[in-house]
């Protein structure tokens, strides 16, 4: 037996009980309440499709959201995505995106937007490129898309979020 061996993580969809490990997750991760009030603002709008979370022995030790976006219908945003910095770097993040994707897909989302570090999230499918003629109040440098229907990518969508990006919530601005 392996004493230096870490216990499983389980992933799994966020329960109302993991709400509280999550807003302190994410405030240290961010250095700040924003992005925890964020969430709760999606929760309270039902913007929120899906969140992820990783638990090890017990605790959360990575999160991740997917809220609706508003236009276009059926389109998702992948938003934050947060891993506790002692953990970062070994695939819980990559695990929680893999996981978050694979459920999407199976519901028949169009596509996800992200924006993000490409180098990070174009080896999971998303483009910059895909994602070039999309009209958005974010930089288009760092706005990435994985379609899931033929012919999504690099076509033109006016893309909304939903209200709680645009409150002064979180590290997003309009």
């Amino acid at each position: 037996m392996n004493i230096n061996a870490r216990p499983p993580i389980d992933y799994r969809p966020v329960r109302l009980d993991d709400h509280r490990a999550v807003s302190i997750l994410v405030d240290t991760s961010f250095e700040g309440p924003g992005e925890s009030r964020l969430l709760q603002a999606l929760r309270d709008e039902n913007a929120m499709e899906l969140e992820l979370v990783a638990i090890e022995n017990g605790h959360v030790i990575g999160h991740i959201a997917f809220p609706r976006l508003i236009t276009p219908e059926g389109w998702i945003a992948l938003a934050p995505l947060t891993v506790r910095s002692d953990r970062r770097r070994q695939g819980v993040g990559a695990a929680l995106v893999r996981e978050g994707i694979d459920i999407l897909r199976r519901r028949h989302v169009p596509a996800i937007l992200v924006l993000g570090d490409p180098t990070y999230y174009e080896r999971f499918g998303f483009s910059v490129k895909g994602a070039s003629r999309l009209s958005s109040a974010y930089p288009r440098n760092n706005l990435m898309l994985l379609p899931f229907q033929p012919g999504l990518g690099g076509e033109r969508f006016d893309v909304r979020y939903p209200t709680a990006f645009f409150r002064g919530l979180g590290n997003v601005k309009s």
